[in-house]
């Protein structure tokens, strides 16, 4: 059982590494951006943080969901319950990235090109 979950997971991450990836990246450029402006890049972090977690648990949970059904422990009907709640609650910290991310890139308060002296000292 545990080498067919361990597998499956490696099938379902491997088909959403240019995600992955591109998550990464973009944590990675925030942080490297976040002296520049510190409150716009932290919510950008912020963001691509809440993309990339959610992108892994929701493989993780949607092969524990699958394993369960083949070994028998998953009727059909708890099959399909279990993936329109996963889908739910994961389209829900989607949104939330989503504006999170809108907020940073659009609002005036965050667009500002240098940190103030009291961003400085942190």
């Amino acid at each position: 059982m545990q080498s067919q979950f361990i597998t499956a997971l490696i099938f379902q991450l491997g088909s959403q590494l240019p995600s992955l990836v591109l998550y990464m990246a973009g944590i990675a450029l925030s942080l490297y951006s976040r002296p520049k402006n510190p409150g716009k890049f932290l919510l950008t972090t912020i963001s691509f943080l809440i993309f990339l977690l959610i992108t892994l648990a929701n493989s993780m949970l949607s092969v524990w969901i699958i394993t369960q059904h083949a070994e028998g422990g998953f009727s059909n009907a708890q099959l399909s319950f279990g993936y329109q709640a996963l889908g739910t609650v994961t389209e829900l910290f989607r949104i939330t990235a989503w504006i999170i991310l809108f907020v940073a890139i659009f609002n005036h308060k965050y667009n500002s090109t240098e940190a103030s002296p009291n961003q400085l000292n942190q």
